[in-house]
């Protein structure tokens, strides 16, 4: 299955916008995605978009599963942006939260890169050649997170909850 069926198939899961992202150095890009039901999120498009790695589910899950030592070089010492009043930007709360994200399987924010919009994201741990990263939804706030995915693409059970 490609990914653009992958995208389609969990938009039309979850009717969120969702997105399949890649790591480029500290940010994650966008390199496919399909608006929600609720239009776009944006006013230009997402694709080539650029996440940072401390915002956001699609970040979080990925920079979550980095090696310790490799995730402490990255984020210790270096400037992060607030976006939000919800953007973390200090490193040892960030590292709570990636262990916690490591704890449950994925991640789920609420306003830390855009006001308004929740994330929702589970990705395979990094290194993983049979898990590639997976899409993540994005929607209004308070959309609940998909935690039970039987495949990276497929929700089998919404669930509602905060972050």
């Amino acid at each position: 299955m490609c990914i653009r069926d992958s995208l389609e198939e969990l938009r039309r899961a979850t009717g969120d916008t969702v997105l399949f992202c890649l790591p480029d150095s500290f940010h994650m890009r966008c390199v496919a995605a399909e608006e929600g039901e609720s239009g776009p999120l944006r006013y230009y498009p997402l694709v080539g978009e650029l996440y940072p790695a401390h915002a956001g589910a699609t970040s979080k899950s990925f920079y979550a599963y980095l090696p310790d030592d490799q995730r402490h070089r990255l984020f210790r010492g270096r400037p992060m942006a607030r976006f939000t009043d919800r953007t973390v930007t200090d490193p040892d709360l960030l590292e709570q939260q990636f262990l916690k994200v490591r704890a449950q399987g994925y991640a789920w924010t609420v306003g830390e890169y855009d006001t308004g919009v929740s994330y929702t994201h589970r990705r395979a741990p990094a290194g993983t050649a049979a898990h590639p990263p997976a899409p993540a939804a994005q929607g209004p706030r308070g959309t609940p997170p998909y935690r039970h995915l039987s495949r990276p693409t497929r929700p089998t059970r919404p669930t509602r909850g905060t972050p």
